[in-house]
């Protein structure tokens, strides 16, 4: 039961891919403040270190539960092993030039 909840996530999140991949890329070349009104404030901004800023954005995924189970122990009582809650933590990130104009963007995790 474990691994069919495992693969069903995870085609889940691989469909997910290709799109996640074209929206961040249609935003290459506009500037930054056009991307703060469409997505919101960013969680985190920092340097690049290059004269430009790092923008990234966290999201928190639940991607579901895996159920416990009960075992009967070799004396005959029973054992039950508690629910697993499985998260992730997906980061979109972008670089813009010191004129703000994105030129790059990365993004880890589902």
């Amino acid at each position: 039961m474990k691994k069919v909840i495992l693969i069903f996530a995870f085609s889940v999140i691989l469909t997910g891919c290709a799109s996640t991949s074209t929206a961040m890329k249609s935003w290459v070349g506009h500037h930054m403040t056009e991307l703060y009104l469409s997505w919101g404030p960013p969680s985190s901004t920092m340097s690049d270190g290059q004269g430009g800023t790092m923008i990234s954005y966290y999201y928190n995924r639940d991607l579901g539960q895996i159920p416990g189970t009960a075992v009967r122990n070799h004396d005959g009582s029973v054992s039950y092993t508690a629910p697993t809650f499985v998260n992730s933590t997906a980061v979109r990130t972008f670089f813009a030039n010191s004129q703000g104009i994105i030129y790059s963007w990365r993004w880890q995790g589902y």
